[in-house]
C-alpha cells in the first residue's frame, strides 16, 4: 500500500494545505541477519525503546552510530535546525555532547533524492556495527516516505533484501507501513548491544497539517 499523497487530488490549491508524516520506530524481533551463524542460536537484535518523529517536506531524519563510550541504550533523537551551524562545528560538547558532523550531513543532504536545504534530525545507535552515517529518510516532492543506505560499511536490508554494497549508497526506497529495517550485521557469539544489529519496524501515519481551516466534521453540522 503506497503512502503517496497528491497534494492537488487532496485538497485545494487555495488550502495550502500541508501535512506531517508521523513515524513510529519500534524494535524488531525477528532474526537478524549475522556474519557466523552457529547452530541453535539465534541472534538478537540491538534494544531500543519505540521513537516517534515527525517528517515534512524538505525535512530529513538521519540515522547512524552514536560515537560516546557510555549513553543510554535507548536512541538519541537529535535536532539540530535551530542551532547556530558555528556552535554545532565547535564540538559535540555544546550540544549535549551528542555525535554532531554537520559538515556531511550537509553534503550527504544536498544529494539529489534528498531536499537541497533540509531541515536535518538525527537518530544515533550506541551499535558498532552501524555506521556514523547510516541511513536516511525523507519526504519526495510527490508525497512519498523515502529510505536509503548513505554508503555504510555495513550493510542495510529492507525486508531481508540488501540494499548495496558496502560502501556504496544505494538508490531511494519506497517506505510502506510494516517494512523491516535492519542496519548492520550482528556478530554471533557477542552478547554486548554494541555488536548487535539494529532492526526496527516503521509505520507511517500522514496527518493534514492546516490550522487555519474549518473542523472536517463540525462543517458538516
Amino acid at each position: 500500500m503506497s503512502l503517496s499523497l497528491s497534494m492537488t487530488d487532496t485538497a485545494p490549491a487555495s488550502t495550502e494545505l500541508t501535512y506531517t508524516y508521523k513515524l513510529h520506530i519500534s524494535p524488531h524481533c525477528e532474526d537478524a541477519q549475522t556474519v557466523v551463524a552457529f547452530p541453535g542460536q539465534n541472534p538478537v537484535s540491538f534494544h531500543f525503546e519505540p521513537v516517534e518523529r515527525d517528517l515534512r517536506m524538505g525535512s530529513v531524519l538521519k540515522i547512524g552510530r552514536k560515537s560516546e563510550k557510555k549513553t543510554p541504550m535507548a536512541p538519541i533523537v537529535l535536532d539540530t535546525s535551530h542551532e547556530d551551524a558555528a556552535i554545532a562545528e565547535e564540538g559535540v560538547d555544546v550540544l549535549h555532547k551528542m555525535y554532531i558532523d554537520w559538515k556531511r550531513a550537509q553534503a550527504v543532504a544536498s544529494s539529489i533524492t534528498t531536499p537541497v536545504e533540509p531541515h536535518i534530525d538525527f537518530i544515533a545507535f550506541q551499535s558498532k556495527v552501524v555506521s556514523r552515517m547510516h541511513a536516511e529518510l525523507w519526504v519526495s516532492d510527490d508525497g512519498k516516505v523515502m529510505f536509503k543506505d548513505v554508503g555504510s560499511s555495513s550493510g542495510t536490508w529492507v525486508n531481508r533484501r540488501r540494499m548495496s554494497p558496502a560502501g556504496k549508497e544505494s538508490r531511494a526506497y519506497e517506505i510502506e507501513n510494516g517494512d523491516v529495517i535492519q542496519l548492520g550485521i550482528t556478530y554471533q557469539g557477542k552478547q554486548e548491544d554494541i555488536f548487535k544489529s539494529v532492526v526496527m519496524k516503521i509505520f507511517v501515519t500522514v496527518q493534514p497539517n492546516n490550522p487555519s481551516s474549518p473542523d472536517p466534521f463540525r462543517s458538516h453540522l
